[in-house]
């Protein structure tokens, strides 16, 4: 079995839109669907998603009608009757459905790490999720013993990605020496196309404390791992961007007495540290355009957050950027 770490490498993106290379996520799930001792078929479904994925071609709507297509898929999929082995009254009694639904999330977690974040496949595979999500409280199960289990829970996601977040952080297996290797450019371009994808879920995966823990860590002088220091950086870049409103709304209303929850705790002075901190890391000798351009876009999201919740008269949530309100089928 493919350890958690070990399957990204050798995934290699190509940052040219519309050229993708998810060959070793192909490999890899051939492995798992050898290895697996439950009927897994990972293979089966990377084909699936990623027949879905080209379908859409690559017109101005293909990011919305791939999203559409991989989320009817999951939905129907799932939806099926139970299989012929299953026996709710017995403990264990195996769900092709439900394991059905594990491996797409899985792959799906894979393939994000292939794709940039402009690239339209990224967008497709967050709003395949989003649009799951939307359907709230639709039993994701046919069968009345499962009716307990909502699109709005997404089953099992959150655990596939705190196993993802954990286990592949590239600083952590490499040296300073390595910094500048091929195998570790892989390893941070694997991690900035990911990190990208976790922070667009949903709010009930990409909660405020999730974007905390994940921003922190720049509120403290960059170590002498330069690979940390620029994966942190990112990191903190592109939670900002795309969950400032929900994190400076749950500010708020902690500061309001309204939201005790929210940990660690947060403050309008780490808000603003977060922003010195954006502004001192950018500086013109320490990181390229393409970066220079996201700590743009964290800073402005922060900004746009503080004004769409003066706006509001300091009462409602912030929407966020890309919220997915529609409704497909």
């Amino acid at each position: 079995m493919v350890s958690p770490r070990a399957r990204f490498v050798g995934i290699t993106p190509n940052t040219e839109m519309g050229a993708v290379d998810f060959g070793p996520v192909e490999e890899a799930a051939a492995e798992w669907t050898r290895d697996s001792t439950h009927g897994g078929k990972y293979t089966d479904v990377f084909i699936a998603l990623r027949n879905l994925l080209t379908a859409a071609g690559d017109g101005a709507d293909s990011s919305a009608v791939a999203a559409t297509a991989i989320a009817n898929f999951i939905r129907d999929e799932a939806r099926r009757p139970a299989p012929a082995n299953y026996d709710a009254r017995r403990p264990g009694s195996a769900d092709e459905r439900e394991l059905f639904v594990i491996v797409c999330w899985r792959i799906m977690d894979y393939m994000a790490c292939c794709v940039p974040p402009r690239h339209p496949w990224h967008a497709a595979l967050v709003g395949a999720v989003r649009r799951l999500h939307a359907r709230g409280d639709e039993s994701i199960f046919s069968s009345p013993d499962k009716a307990y289990r909502k699109w709005s829970d997404l089953f099992e996601l959150c655990y596939n990605f705190w196993d993802s977040y954990d286990s592949m952080l590239p600083f952590e297996h490499l040296t300073n020496e390595e910094h500048d290797s091929p195998e570790a450019r892989k390893l941070v371009t694997e991690w900035k196309n990911w990190i990208s994808w976790f922070a667009q879920m949903p709010r009930d995966i990409a909660t405020p404390s999730i974007a905390v823990r994940a921003i922190e860590p720049i509120e403290e002088p960059a170590d002498s791992s330069p690979t940390k220091a620029e994966c942190e950086f990112w990191t903190a870049c592109e939670w900002l961007i795309h969950t400032a409103g929900t994190v400076f709304d749950a500010l708020m209303a902690r500061r309001a007495g309204r939201e005790q929850a929210v940990r660690p705790r947060l403050s309008m002075e780490r808000w603003e540290l977060w922003k010195r901190r954006l502004a001192e890391l950018a500086a013109p000798d320490r990181v390229d355009a393409e970066t220079k351009q996201r700590v743009a876009r964290a800073i402005a999201s922060m900004e746009a957050a503080e004004a769409a919740y003066r706006a509001a008269g300091g009462r409602g949530r912030v929407e966020e950027k890309g919220e997915e309100k529609d409704q497909e089928r």
